[in-house]
């Protein structure tokens, strides 16, 4: 049986997670997150979004507003491109052999459909497919157990993971194109690893293209209007994976950690949203 809870009830439960915080890390570690939680019940605006950006469920605020990162400035980025390329003939030799065991590719928004139409309506659902590892955060079969190589890379990069992530193999059809649109949140960094991919195939963040290459790596702000495309006559397949922005503090991570527990928990447990 699901709640109804007022607005006023989820702002207090918020104010619960966040007080003992405040009292391990002090308030001001927690500027950016109260003022994300403001911005998400609409009591502030997200007045340092660009043009392009527009986070549809939860704006972080005082992140840098650009469409696509550097994956070599930061230590932990170096460190996730080192292994992805590392493991990248593992990624492709796995997906081939998963697809010749004639393992199921879902359609991404498999069992959510109505989203997706919303979202894509003129997509066909061969055209956009699937092999999950995670998915809400939870491993998912048969993914993980034809790709143990590919899980175990997921699973080593555990502690740059964003909370409940989703780590896949996406698969873009010949011909298929992924709409103009934006994702829900800016503290999330999309990173990409490309696996199969033809000429022909591109990626549009924030009015800025690049095109995947085998074994290396992109990242970019999903919360920037994007598209993806493939003009050739082979699949493009790239590992997806949703990690931590390197500019959340640990105090910021914490905090989200245990916000979105308390929004996954809403969200099964009540009628509405929480946000």
């Amino acid at each position: 049986m699901s709640l109804e809870l007022s607005e006023a009830a989820i702002v207090d439960m918020v104010q619960a997670v966040l007080e003992p915080l405040r009292k391990t890390y002090g308030a001001s570690e927690l500027r950016r997150v109260e003022k994300a939680v403001a911005i998400a019940f609409d009591q502030a605006t997200a007045d340092d979004q660009a043009p392009l950006q527009r986070a549809q469920k939860f704006h972080f605020p005082g992140l840098p507003a650009t469409p696509w990162f550097d994956l070599s400035a930061t230590p932990q980025m170096r460190d996730v491109v080192a292994r992805c390329r590392a493991a990248a003939a593992d990624l492709k030799a796995e997906f081939l052999a998963a697809c010749a065991q004639g393992a199921p590719l879902p359609d991404y928004y498999a069992g959510f459909e109505q989203d997706g139409q919303e979202k894509f309506p003129n997509v066909q659902r061969t055209q956009w497919t699937t092999l999950f590892l995670r998915k809400d955060g939870q491993k998912v079969n048969p993914g993980t157990v034809l790709c143990p190589r590919s899980t175990a890379l997921v699973d080593s990069l555990e502690e740059y993971l964003f909370p409940f992530p989703e780590a896949f193999f996406s698969v873009l059809s010949p011909g298929a194109r992924l709409p103009k649109h934006h994702d829900n949140t800016n503290a999330k960094l999309n990173f990409h690893v490309g696996v199969i991919v033809p000429p022909g195939c591109g990626i549009e963040v924030g009015g800025e293209t690049r095109s995947w290459v085998e074994g290396e790596c992109l990242g970019f702000d999903d919360s920037f209007l994007h598209q993806a495309w493939n003009e050739s006559r082979q699949q493009r397949v790239v590992l997806i994976l949703d990690l931590w922005r390197p500019e959340l503090t640990l105090p910021e991570r914490v905090a989200l950690k245990q916000l979105l527990e308390l929004v996954g928990h809403l969200e099964r447990h009540t009628a509405q949203k929480p946000v």
